[in-house]
């Protein structure tokens, strides 16, 4: 304990404590500090306290309480412990020490102080400060009270944690519960899974009603065994079909999106074709042009055959600008269709692939899958319009062509024309004068040492009868193929 103020007692009469002899008295009611001080000690909880008198001694209760008061202690023990209760009154100062044995320390005036059983207004007295540090007692007594409040909270502490332990049990059980019920759920899975197992024919194959019927009874037998009852037959009916409904569904998308791909990869060969063949048919119909120039400068058929190089050359350039717009198409069309198959479980694109195994399709799946479809479906279209287009640039390319390789004809015909003629007529410097019109000029006479006999003559004016469509060309009258010649001479 520890010494915290010097303190007087004071019974509601007026009269102070103080020593007398062996017993502690009461009959002055005038203060002297030498006779009525005592020093107070308290202990830790504020609750219980003990009174050293003047004489140096502690306060103790005889026989622990039931009898006289005395101060003859040196040191505090049991019977020199009191406990401190404070009183109420309107000064809220009174206050009753209560000894070891459970008796009240008694202070009636002008006599000894002892103890008794029982609170009275003896037993109630004043605790008067004579020291400045003495205010600590009241906060030692208020310290008191809080102990009694904390006491009682502790109870309610004790009371909410068997509640709370009490909670903790019933948590286990509600554990216990759970962990037989997701027991439970295991063997209702494990039947369904058997059920499934029975029924998994029935997905990939057609079968009769009596079929079904007999594949389900055996399915109820399984799952009532493992679940102790039969689960209604419609409902595993009813998804049956919707299963099989749902399958051929995505089969069906599944196909379209598949064919859409490879018929866009199609029409994209095609078009790369028909643009290498429309290309070949410029390059074709350039060198007749070429050709054609150079037989027949500033001519007509040249110039014709430059007019249809130029046609083929813009039709094999539309043709590759249809050809590159429908590898376009491919691309996206692929890239649809794996976008189809994803939504679908599948990651390839094999033509016919079976839906994956496991594979929970939502509505939402399907959906999207259906939308990737339709955009495959409409690349495919794309690619298709680009391979007919470039079709017919191909064709235009290739008709362009045949015109140039016709002028070109023409042109060369013309200058082998004018070579028969030239040599048919000694004219020495033929090519000199290819595409020069023809003035009439009569040719130089011939040697007759140098003249060719009959035969040959004959064969000249064959190939240039043959050449200009003229008739009787075998006659051998010299006035009939001297006329004629005149006439192509004039020509």
């Amino acid at each position: 304990m520890e010494m915290i103020a010097e303190v007087a007692l004071k019974n509601q009469a007026g009269q102070y404590a103080e020593v007398g002899g062996a017993h502690i008295t009461s009959a002055s009611s005038v203060f002297e500090a030498t006779k009525h001080t005592f020093q107070l000690y308290v202990d830790d909880t504020g609750e219980n306290i003990a009174l050293k008198a003047p004489n140096d001694q502690f306060l103790y209760a005889e026989q622990g309480g039931g009898t006289w008061i005395r101060p003859e202690r040196s040191q505090i023990g049991g019977y020199e412990t009191f406990k401190l209760l404070r009183q109420s009154d309107s000064t809220n100062s009174l206050f009753a020490l209560q000894c070891f044995s459970g008796h009240y320390v008694s202070m009636p005036s002008n006599t000894k102080v002892t103890s008794t059983t029982e609170i009275g207004e003896d037993e109630r007295f004043y605790i008067v400060l004579v020291s400045n540090a003495t205010v600590l007692l009241d906060l030692r007594a208020e310290y008191a009270s809080l102990k009694t409040q904390n006491a009682q909270l502790e109870t309610e502490k004790q009371q909410i944690a068997s509640a709370q332990q009490a909670l903790e049990g019933a948590n286990e059980s509600l554990q216990t519960l759970v962990g037989q019920l997701q027991s439970d759920i295991n063997a209702q899975q494990q039947a369904n899974q058997a059920v499934l197992s029975e029924l998994q024919d029935l997905k990939d194959s057609t079968h009769t009603k009596a079929q079904v019927l007999e594949a389900v009874a055996q399915a109820v037998e399984i799952v009532t065994e493992a679940q102790g009852e039969a689960p209604d037959v419609d409902v595993l009916l009813q998804k049956i079909q919707a299963e099989q409904e749902q399958r051929i569904l995505v089969l069906e998308i599944q196909h379209q999106a598949n064919s859409a791909s490879a018929a866009a990869s199609q029409y994209a060969d095609d078009a790369q074709e028909a643009a290498a063949a429309a290309a070949l048919f410029a390059a074709a119909a350039r060198q007749s042009a070429t050709t054609a120039t150079a037989s027949e400068p500033s001519s007509q058929a040249a110039i014709a055959a430059e007019m249809a190089a130029d046609q083929a050359q813009t039709a094999a350039t539309t043709a590759q600008e249809q050809a590159t717009l429908a590898d376009t198409a491919k691309d996206a069309a692929r890239q649809h269709t794996a976008a189809a198959l994803t939504a679908l479980g599948q990651t390839d694109l094999a033509a016919g692939a079976e839906p994956a195994s496991g594979v929970d399709l939502s509505d939402e799946d399907i959906a999207n899958a259906r939308t990737a479809t339709d955009a495959a479906m409409a690349e495919q279209t794309n690619a298709q319009a680009a391979a007919q287009s470039a079709e017919e640039n191909r064709a235009t390319a290739a008709s362009a062509a045949e015109t140039a390789a016709g002028y070109a004809a023409q042109a060369g015909q013309t200058y082998d024309n004018w070579n028969a003629i030239s040599t048919l007529f000694g004219i020495t410097d033929a090519a000199s004068t290819i595409g020069e019109p023809n003035t009439g000029a009569e040719p130089d006479e011939p040697e007759t040492e140098t003249e060719p006999d009959g035969l040959a003559a004959t064969d000249n004016w064959s190939a240039v009868a043959t050449l200009f469509g003229l008739e009787d060309t075998t006659s051998s009258d010299s006035e009939a193929q001297t006329a004629a010649t005149m006439e192509v001479a004039s020509s």
